[in-house]
């Protein structure tokens, strides 16, 4: 169950989000340095994220000898079989806490059981910036009406006429 703050927080990162301009989105994006961002998130994960801690300790790694960017990139991969299936579904929250996320995602099942991860309203945003930077830049969406459909495993753009266009997307 969300708490206050949860939803607080969520409403604040929702309202920056609707009233920051697409380029100034991404240029704070470009502007902040990612491999510290990337260690900084893997030492928080590391220590606060139980599965993830598992994980490390199954495959001997000690989290505080990863210290570059370079270190990071040898670390074993993650997967559905070797993480997401093999912990409780509040173990890969931080501190083993469920009700600390924002939502459970789910996926199609089209392996023919469905998989459920715990996400943050957070992240749904970023995709979010990258799927207008994508319409924007590739179909003028600024300046084009396009329509959206998601029920093929290709992306195919289908001019309909001189102003809109039809986005078929996996």
């Amino acid at each position: 169950m969300n708490t206050e703050s949860q939803r607080q927080r969520a409403a604040s990162v929702y309202a920056d989000f609707l009233h920051t301009p697409l380029d100034t989105l991404i240029q704070q994006h470009l502007n902040t340095e990612g491999e510290s961002r990337v260690l900084s998130l893997f030492h928080d994960v590391a220590t606060s994220v139980p599965a993830y801690k598992n994980f490390l300790a199954e495959q001997a790694i000690n989290p505080d000898s990863i210290q570059t960017f370079t270190d990071f990139q040898t670390l074993p991969l993650i997967t559905k079989e070797n993480y997401l299936l093999r912990h409780p579904l509040a173990n890969l929250c931080r501190y083993g806490q469920l009700s600390s996320c924002d939502m459970i995602a789910v996926s199609s099942g089209s392996t023919g059981k469905p998989t459920f991860w715990p996400r943050f309203f957070t992240d749904e945003l970023q995709i979010a910036t990258r799927f207008e930077q994508i319409f924007h830049d590739s179909f003028a969406a600024d300046t084009r009406r396009n329509i959206a459909s998601n029920f093929s495993d290709r992306f195919f753009i289908v001019p309909l006429s001189d102003d809109i266009n039809f986005v078929l997307c996996p």
